[in-house]
């Protein structure tokens, strides 16, 4: 996959893998192994954040995992629109696989604010796969690929910033830990 993107799709694209499956065998195994590294690695005494090891790993693993099913679904509703296959299975299959370099990166990437650098180009190699992954499992015209890949990764982006937000929110309030700057007097 990560060397030959384009077979990789392609067997991907066979196989016709179901998004349940996609989930326990791949997603969760590799969101967990890189939200728990993410977690130990982290150092939070610089950061204003009153969240708990335990707690910052839940909002991670559980913000991650929602949001990519939650993208998948509406990657599935906006591909008619770009012409495309509209399939929620096919969509958790794009999404998982391409975030593959995210997970790798962010485990080497953790270990030391230098390799930082790793992690931003695991992020660059997981829009590469994305966007050639639209044109064979979703059958994404070329002339529209573009488009669509953007609206897509937005919708991922915000997707996660929210979720990760409403668990991390839940987390401070039933911890009592608001910060004094949230409420202004």
């Amino acid at each position: 996959m990560l060397l030959a993107p384009l077979a990789g799709w392609q067997k991907i694209s066979e196989k016709e893998y179901s998004w349940i499956s996609i989930y326990i065998y791949y997603n969760i195994p590799l969101v967990f192994l890189s939200s728990y590294i993410s977690v130990i690695n982290s150092d939070t005494s610089g950061m204003q954040i009153n969240l708990t090891p335990n707690q910052l790993f839940i909002s991670l693993f559980l913000g991650t995992l929602i949001s990519i099913l939650l993208s998948a679904y509406f990657t599935a509703q906006l591909a008619p629109r770009f012409h495309a296959i509209s399939s929620f299975d096919k969509s958790v299959a794009l999404l998982a696989f391409s975030y593959l370099p995210v997970y790798l990166s962010s485990l080497v990437g953790s270990w030391h604010q230098a390799l930082q650098i790793i992690s931003f180009a695991g992020m660059i190699f997981m829009v590469f796969l994305f966007w050639k992954g639209t044109g064979v499992l979703l059958k994404v015209p070329e002339n529209k690929q573009t488009g669509f890949v953007v609206v897509i990764l937005i919708l991922l982006f915000l997707t996660r910033l929210l979720v990760t937000s409403v668990f991390s929110a839940i987390f401070l309030f039933a911890s009592g830990e608001v910060p004094s700057e949230a409420f202004p007097s």
